[in-house]
């Protein structure tokens, strides 16, 4: 789109990418476990190699009697690197198959996310719209210092970013843009993130009933993962409920309240009727062990702590943990092993890499691992 909101020369090329990509679109088949389930998307798109490896994990200061083993979602691919990819594989199909021609997407500024909707989206033909939110904690961030930020200007996505640092804030830019780009004859599609109604929820469905063809139910006693929004929570627990519930989950909040987090899980799984209406918060522990120690006011504030253990991490192991949410909860889970080990069903553990590397390409961690600017 051009600048003036008018059509540009573009959009014809841009056409014919998506016209070319719609013949990648297929029927989405759920596993026989998720059959039943409401809201289950029709179609599907491809966007990244299946079967992530699972490796042995030699993390310093685990208790001898743990092994530790990591899923390597960071591996989904280079640029999209990250787990944000497996639900954009039903947000993306949507967009295609109901022939729009604009994604509109929102997040922090150092957002995972909304780099995975750009690097798809332009793959795809779209034209992407960022509604962004400042988080960093510096007096003066530089805006080309970012590495989420500066790829999605590569990319040329339109960036919009919000004078409050504030999520409310980036999510009504988001909705004031698609009436503006539907007055100027485009056809936006908002991707929304961890709502209820949020297709991407069958991306973790699937990622679980990969886990499962990969032996993880019978392998592990407890699978570890970072918690956001709770899309990724809700999706595993369906999954491990539904098999049998042989894994003890455990999800370590990044930012909110274990209510919170509670709460966001149990209506998402309360609008795939995976759950009954009367089904009370409280009872989401028989669901899953929500960790909130781990949560910080914000994604982009860490610790001297947590940058020791990313950087250690990285030299002991080389495994790259982005800092904003495997970094935090991969220390947290360590701490755990070792003051509270009774927390874990048994001893073969399992953590579910969902970061990207690129998180760490930020003024804020990079001022951080140089001991410049280190927020206690």
């Amino acid at each position: 789109m051009a600048a003036n909101g008018k059509h540009s020369s573009d959009d014809n090329y841009l056409k014919e990418i998506r016209k070319d990509a719609k013949k990648r679109l297929y029927e989405y088949v759920a596993p026989k476990w998720a059959e039943d389930l409401r809201g289950k998307p029709k179609l599907k798109i491809d966007l990244f190699q299946k079967r992530t490896p699972i490796l042995k994990w030699f993390l310093p200061q685990i208790p001898s009697d743990f092994e530790i083993y990591i899923k390597r979602d960071d591996l989904t691919g280079g640029a999209i690197s990250g787990h944000k990819v497996r639900r954009l594989e039903f947000h993306l199909a949507e967009a295609l198959a109901t022939n729009c021609d604009t994604l509109i997407g929102y997040g922090c500024i150092t957002s995972n996310n909304c780099r995975t909707l750009a690097v798809s989206g332009k793959e795809l033909g779209f034209d992407v719209h960022l509604s962004l939110y400042k988080t960093l904690r510096l007096k003066k961030p530089s805006l080309s210092f970012i590495g989420n930020y500066y790829i999605n200007m590569i990319l040329g996505a339109h960036l919009y970013l919000s004078p409050e640092s504030t999520e409310s804030s980036s999510q009504k830019k988001q909705t004031e843009l698609k009436q503006r780009l539907s007055v100027a004859g485009y056809s936006p599609y908002i991707v929304c993130s961890g709502q209820p109604g949020d297709v991407g929820l069958f991306g973790y469905i699937d990622c679980f009933e990969e886990l499962i063809t990969q032996g993880v139910t019978e392998k592990f006693s407890d699978l570890v993962l970072s918690c956001g929004s709770g899309l990724t929570a809700a999706g595993f627990i369906i999954g491990n409920y539904r098999n049998g519930g042989k894994l003890r989950l455990h999800a370590y909040s990044i930012n909110r309240s274990e209510a919170e987090l509670k709460k966001l899980i149990s209506d998402l799984l309360k609008d795939v009727n995976f759950l009954p209406e009367d089904f009370s918060d409280e009872r989401m522990s028989s669901l899953i062990n929500i960790e909130e120690e781990s949560s910080l006011s914000d994604y982009c504030v860490f610790t001297a702590d947590h940058v020791e253990f990313v950087s250690e991490t990285a030299k002991r192991t080389g495994i790259l943990l982005d800092p904003n949410y495997t970094g935090k909860s991969a220390y947290h889970m360590v701490k755990k092993l070792q003051t509270a080990p009774e927390t874990f069903q048994g001893k073969k553990i399992l953590f579910y890499n969902t970061g990207s590397v690129i998180s760490l390409m930020t003024e804020t961690f990079c001022r951080a691992i140089t001991g410049n600017g280190i927020m206690d």
